[in-house]
């Protein structure tokens, strides 16, 4: 563990110059103000005087809001979590470069992988149906039906594990069959101090079944509630 000197931290922070000019405004006056009292001697002046000035810093410093902070830098290993969605959505081909969904993220996960400051630290996991883990990435492939975020959360958590878990890294298409419980879910691991990184890939949209296209009509019929229609219909 690696400790550094206090620090104090100020809630609101202060116009200093505004303070500079205010503390100069107040020893002038204070000082004027006892010069007058010719009553007192030279002595009594100069304390009472650094009483005013002492008493308006202290009031200054504690609308100040400080605070005291110890840094402390604590060298713990942590496992940083993969998650790769293997729901057969992910092998959509509707990428720029119209390769698969799954195979842009077997690509971002290996570039994270190639990094040398957390690869020793990382675990990949794939996730559909249920939570698994794997150390191959070519071997995996998008064959579950659905992927259940929530689970897979539920499931990592609940994991027995050498050291603690510190990030976790979403892989997904985000089509979810859990949806509202994927969310709750996000939320269980802020509030857990567990922050997640997700990457997605190609869009959180169904993809259609069928599209219309090139719908012309024979002829312009306002007022008519029938029309005949050409079209072409496509199964993508």
């Amino acid at each position: 563990m690696n400790e550094t000197s206090p620090e104090i931290y100020f809630q609101l922070t202060p116009v200093w110059q505004g303070v500079a000019v205010l503390c100069a405004v107040l020893l002038t006056v204070g000082f004027w103000s006892y010069r007058r009292a010719g009553k007192l001697s030279s002595a009594c002046r100069v304390l009472l005087w650094g009483l005013r000035v002492g008493s308006v810093a202290l009031v200054l410093f504690l609308l100040a809001d400080p605070h005291r902070i110890d840094r402390k830098a604590f060298d713990e290993t942590r496992e940083v979590a993969v998650l790769l969605d293997v729901s057969q959505s992910m092998a959509l081909h509707d990428t720029p470069d119209q390769s698969t969904r799954m195979a842009l993220a077997k690509a971002f996960a290996e570039s994270i992988q190639s990094q040398a400051g957390i690869a020793g630290h990382l675990r990949l996991y794939t996730f559909g149906e249920r939570l698994g883990t794997t150390n191959e990435l070519a071997t995996v492939t998008a064959s579950e039906s659905h992927s259940r975020f929530s689970e897979a959360v539920a499931s990592l958590l609940n994991q027995p594990r050498d050291v603690p878990l510190g990030a976790v890294v979403l892989l997904s298409d985000g089509q979810f069959a859990d949806t509202a419980a994927s969310r709750e879910s996000a939320l269980k691991l802020h509030r857990a101090g567990i922050p997640l990184f997700a990457f997605g890939f190609g869009t959180p949209e169904e993809a259609a079944d069928v599209v219309l296209r090139g719908a012309v009509g024979g002829q312009i019929v306002p007022f008519d509630p029938k029309i005949r229609l050409g079209l072409t219909v496509d199964s993508p």
